[in-house]
Formats: structure tokens, C-alpha cells, sequence
């Protein structure tokens, strides 16, 4: 349950994605049998079983003759569901089951009540075979799509500059930061202009940032794996090679 007492079926990053679900087997509703979450948090678990079914007035499924599991999990921000279905009948089955669902991308703070003065747009609902997409355009968006004719008018020629002046930037670092037999960056310059060539975890900063090339983005990965910086558990900060490797202190290796 929700913090408003409402079900709070699928949020995201405050967001309200999923408002309303509901799993109805023919026209009746499953009964629940038990339901448990994972001691690492991992899996939700739920039996179902189905109630009496009638079909022109006689019962066409028992009570009990269908064992109904379901288990969601997470993974990348995506929530999955598998279902399972066990007949313990002793003839065979034909039974329909769907699944009823909205979104009103509500965010946490209307969740619990609060009343806003301005909200965004619903946009149509995109349905395709195996997919459904719902879609809201947020006030502070529309505001945005009718300024932004007049800003990129406005600042066109700044983003110009800014663009070349990066460029140039990343050029020049990569020319003199690159250490080829190293397979990584530098991580600094002296007071000369030299490099200090140590494998360390500050070189994945710049994949981050897109600073580096393409060929230089995946040999840094390499190196970033490779057995002498990643432990397993995470990248070292000093690759063991390097004389100020010291297992036994975070500043000198550590893990990031």
C-alpha cells in the first residue's frame, strides 16, 4: 500500500507510472492464498487460487482447481511479472484472465495529497501488438516547447562557440594525456608539462564525459578491467602494479 493508503502499483525516480492494476480471472477476482517478498528484497511472490466460475448457471471451475503463481522483480528500471498456472482439476481447463491497467504520472507529493495549480497534458495512449505506451507532457515542458524557437534563435551562435572551444578542448587533452603504453590517461601534468603516468580509476571519469576518443574510450576500458585494477568487487583506484599500491589503505588503492 501507498503512503496515501492507495496502491502504489510502479513508482519511478517519483513518479507515479503505473495508478491502477488489476488481474481479474474471467469476470471474478483470484483469491489470495500467500504472498512474501525475498529476504534480499529481490522477488515479490503471490498464490492465487480461483473461486467458484459459473458458466450458464452451472459452476464451470470449482473453487481450488487452479493454483495461480505470480513473482515480479525489478531490473533497469523495468518491473517484470511472470505468471504460472496449474490445473488440479481432473478434466482440462479454458478460462480467460487480463490485465486491466492506467497511469496518471502522478509524482510522490500528489501521491500524498498535495493539490497542484498547474498540471501538464495527458497525451494519447500509443497501443501496438505488444505494447502499450502512455505518455504526459508536464507543465514545466509545455512552457519550454514555446520558448524554445526563440532561445535556439538566441543563443545559436553562443552554442557555436562552445561547441568549437570543446572541441579544440578535447583535442588537445587528448594529446597530451594519452600515455599509448599505459593504455590510459595521464592522471596529471607536472609543472613541466610531463605526464604522470599511473593506471588509476580517474581515467573513467573522462568515458563518462565523452572526452575521450572512441579507440581511446574502449582500450581505457580494458585496462579499467583488467585483472591488475578490477578486483572483482569494484575498480581499485591504483592498479597493483604501481610502486604506491597499498592493499592495506584506501588514499593509496581503494576500490571506487
Amino acid at each position: 500500500m501507498g503512503i496515501s493508503g492507495k496502491p502504489d502499483y510502479a513508482n519511478h525516480e517519483g513518479t507515479l507510472y503505473l495508478s491502477h492494476l488489476v488481474f481479474p480471472l474471467g469476470t471474478a477476482q483470484p483469491f489470495l492464498l500467500s504472498s512474501t517478498v525475498k529476504r534480499d528484497n529481490l522477488l515479490f511472490t503471490v498464490d492465487l487460487t480461483n473461486p467458484d466460475v459459473y458458466a450458464e448457471g452451472r459452476i464451470a471451475l470449482r473453487c481450488g482447481d487452479l493454483h495461480i503463481f505470480r513473482a515480479k522483480f525489478i531490473w533497469r528500471a523495468t518491473c517484470y511479472e511472470w505468471l504460472r498456472f496449474i490445473n488440479y482439476g481432473l478434466a482440462p481447463l479454458e478460462f480467460t484472465f487480463s490485465f486491466q491497467f492506467d497511469a496518471d504520472l502522478a509524482d510522490l507529493f500528489e501521491v500524498r495529497g498535495v493539490k497542484r495549480e498547474k498540471k501538464g497534458a495527458r497525451l494519447e495512449t500509443e497501443i501496438e501488438a505488444d505494447r502499450v505506451a502512455f505518455s504526459y507532457r508536464g507543465p514545466t515542458t509545455l512552457c519550454a516547447a514555446r520558448k524554445s524557437n526563440s532561445l535556439q534563435r538566441r543563443h545559436a551562435d553562443i552554442a557555436h562557440d562552445l561547441c568549437a572551444q570543446a572541441q579544440i578542448l578535447k583535442q588537445r587533452f587528448n594529446r597530451d594525456f594519452w600515455c599509448d603504453e599505459l593504455s590510459t590517461y595521464a592522471i596529471a601534468l607536472d609543472r613541466d608539462k610531463r605526464r604522470c603516468e599511473i593506471r588509476a580509476s580517474n581515467a573513467g571519469h573522462c568515458l563518462f564525459t565523452g572526452i575521450a576518443t572512441d579507440e581511446y574510450a574502449r582500450r581505457i576500458a580494458e585496462t579499467l578491467l583488467s585483472a591488475g585494477s578490477f578486483s572483482g568487487w569494484g575498480i581499485r583506484t591504483l592498479d597493483i602494479a604501481e610502486v604506491r599500491y597499498n592493499p592495506m589503505s584506501y588514499q593509496a588503492k581503494g576500490r571506487r
